[in-house]
């Protein structure tokens, strides 16, 4: 036990790298969607909790994940996103939100939501980055919300040195 202990205190998690590593993430779904849609520049973007939805994990089996990746970070998923992450320093043009304000009975409120932000054609939840522990790899999802659709996109992100690159991002399924 105290070797696993000590296994897991080797990698900490910067700040520095959380915001790096939303902000590739942010910027790779903001060109994404000026291609393909919705439009991200129409999009309310909130911090996601993991009482907000479930981990996909077929989805997360992204190769080269082994079993064991999978497991890591969906427990770090969990864990990482008790509390929702601050999203302002993230993306200039992106249009930050309250969940509280727009949900009724867990859903939320398309009326309101239109009413209230003047254009809004989704609504995007942004998880806080999970990671393996040996700290080499990390994941996002993203959840995008419409009124008539709604999917996950999990971004898989490598660590290069001192650097995050973008490995690969998988669109999966999601409850309504």
């Amino acid at each position: 036990m105290i070797t696993t202990l000590a296994f897991l205190a080797a990698f900490t998690v910067s700040s520095a790298d959380e915001t790096a590593i939303l902000r590739q993430v942010l910027d790779k779904y903001f060109v994404e969607t000026a291609r393909r849609g919705p439009d991200a520049r129409k999009s309310l973007f909130i911090a996601e909790t993991m009482a907000d939805g479930e981990i996909d994990r077929i989805t997360l089996v992204v190769p080269p994940s082994s079993p064991e990746q999978v497991d890591e970070l969906v427990e770090s998923l969990r864990e990482n996103n008790r509390e929702p992450i601050a999203l302002p320093e993230l993306k200039e043009d992106a249009i930050l939100g309250d969940a509280s304000e727009l949900r009724v009975g867990g859903e939320y409120d398309w009326e309101k939501i239109a009413l209230s932000t003047g254009g809004v054609e989704s609504v995007v939840e942004v998880s806080r980055p999970a990671f393996t522990r040996n700290g080499k790899v990390a994941v996002v999802r993203l959840v995008v919300r419409q009124p008539k659709e709604s999917y996950q996109i999990y971004y898989l992100l490598e660590r290069a040195g001192e650097t995050w690159r973008l490995r690969s991002s998988v669109r999966g399924r999601t409850k309504p």
